[in-house]
């Protein structure tokens, strides 16, 4: 399970959270609940789901608020969630995905070879439009426009990174 949370302002980013199969030979999604709540309420959401799916490692984007989705996480017991890794593969005491100027690329590009692969199975028609969203700046940087939304795609591409690391990433 991959989420990529939000602050549950009206009119504002959907907090997305997106559950995948993963084996060997096949990438896809299962499941995807976007939801507009405060960030306390996702965490209960998550567990919710996760419960649903035999309690899968759990990867959350930390950035920002969700830092607060993950401890809400730990305080409901939650055990099963992505730790963080540095540049050569060392697990941090990190709970959760951080998207930064450095990594930013490195999940685009992992979900990117997955899907270009054939890989991933990308049945999701709202991921396939937000995949069209994102676009290279001057300085040749994935951005996405004003108005136009990457909160789907995000929480993928952070799936694509867990996959990636799963066999280092369990905790709890």
């Amino acid at each position: 399970i991959t989420v990529d949370p939000a602050e549950g302002r009206i009119g504002g980013d959907w907090s997305v959270i997106s559950v995948w199969e993963s084996a060997p030979d096949r990438f896809t999604t299962l499941a995807r609940l976007k939801i507009n709540c405060p960030p306390v309420e996702l965490a209960s959401h998550i567990v919710n789901v996760a419960n649903q799916f035999q309690n899968p490692l759990v990867a959350v984007e930390r950035n920002a608020i969700g830092q607060l989705v993950l401890y809400r996480l730990e305080e409901l017991g939650y055990g099963n969630l992505y730790m963080g890794m540095t540049a050569g593969g060392e697990i941090t005491d990190s709970v959760g995905w951080h998207t930064s100027a450095r990594t930013k690329p490195m999940m685009i590009a992992a979900f990117r070879q997955m899907v270009e692969s054939g890989e991933a199975m990308i049945y999701d028609t709202e991921l396939v439009e937000q995949m069209g969203n994102v676009q290279l700046d001057d300085l040749g940087r994935a951005v996405t426009p004003k108005h136009q939304h990457d909160d789907i795609f995000i929480a993928a591409c952070i799936a694509a990174m867990a996959r990636e690391q799963a066999g280092y990433t369990i905790h709890g």
